[in-house]
């Protein structure tokens, strides 16, 4: 299975199922010490984390949320503009095999990782940023 870092500079035509992995632009992330002790708990107050960030079409938000360390991690996305941006470089959901973000690799990420000309993927204090 290829494994592909997703850019807007992106021009490799996809044929066969792929992972993605989203750089920051397309996701926002809070990084919270909070006393919850289940993931079920933590998922339950996603949309509250990002409330003052997600005014309009909170519907078509989704959250991905994991425990680091002692830290609830908190992810929001929009479905529908990550599907847009693939489409318009040619990868078809028909493509992907599973779609990740970069922050999940924010530990691994030890020197900056080229995004086309202008930007590069580095981690600082743990967050993945461009």
């Amino acid at each position: 299975m290829n494994t592909i870092l997703y850019t807007r500079d992106f021009n490799e035509k996809i044929t066969s199922p792929v992972n993605v992995i989203l750089s920051p632009q397309y996701y926002w992330i809070k990084k919270i010490d909070i006393p919850i002790k289940s993931l079920y708990q933590a998922k339950k107050i996603a949309l509250s984390v990002f409330d003052e960030l997600i005014e309009d079409n909170k519907e078509d938000y989704a959250f991905f949320v994991y425990k680091e360390n002692d830290n609830w991690v908190f992810i929001a996305y929009s479905q529908n503009e990550i599907m847009k941006l693939l489409d318009e470089v040619g990868i078809s959901y028909s493509n992907i095999d599973e779609i990740f973000f970069a922050q999940q690799f924010a530990s691994s990420i030890k020197r900056p990782i080229k995004l086309g000309n202008n930007n590069a993927l580095v981690s600082i204090n743990g967050i993945a940023t461009v």
